[in-house]
């Protein structure tokens, strides 16, 4: 390496490391670092956080007091097809950890659907599964659609990622797929 190109490195190490410091101030004075759920080491716990946390805001019936505007939100948040009535929407339920009986011996039926929330006479319900670090189980959501076949499905992940074939099974079951740092994040923003 020449000179030139030895001193520029060293140049550009300092200013890199100079804004990092400033980011590290910023941090200190806003507690931007600052995560409860880590602290508790319930950051990937999907059933007793995520899972929970999400359903009582989506219940009408919540402690919020905020009957269905928040699953309003979530609804306008994903981008789903809105065929709720507002009378759906505050009436609905919210199911978490449903258990759908157990997986058939040719996978087909079966097992424990993360969140469901129900509308009354509307056949189209919402299917969130939850998948925080867990693998796909086979035919996973597969299953989960031959139980609510109008259903908007919804496979919510930390980062953008789709949902194995394994799970989907062998038809293409329109399945909407989420985030936490994207869509989740500006939901509870806007609520």
């Amino acid at each position: 390496m020449d000179i030139d190109n030895k001193q520029t490195a060293i140049h550009l190490l300092k200013n890199i490391s100079v804004i990092r410091n400033k980011y590290d101030e910023i941090s200190k004075v806003t507690g931007d670092k600052f995560n409860i759920f880590s602290i508790l080491h319930l950051e990937s716990d999907e059933v007793r956080l995520h899972s929970r946390l999400i359903g009582e805001l989506l219940n009408p019936n919540g402690s919020h007091n905020q009957k269905g505007l928040y699953l309003k939100l979530f609804i306008d948040a994903l981008n789903l097809e809105n065929t709720y009535s507002n009378d759906e929407i505050d009436n609905a339920t919210v199911i978490v950890e449903e258990n759908i009986g157990n997986i058939s011996d040719d996978y087909e039926n079966g097992g424990r659907i993360d969140l469901v929330v129900k509308f009354p006479n509307n056949a189209q319900q919402i299917v969130i599964e939850n998948k925080i670090w867990a693998s796909d189980q086979f035919r996973q959501l597969s299953r989960y659609k031959n139980e609510y076949p109008s259903a908007h499905i919804i496979y919510l992940t930390p980062f953008e990622k789709k949902p194995s074939e394994e799970s989907i099974g062998e038809t293409h079951l329109g399945v909407v797929c989420d985030t936490y740092g994207k869509e989740i994040k500006e939901w509870i923003v806007n609520c």
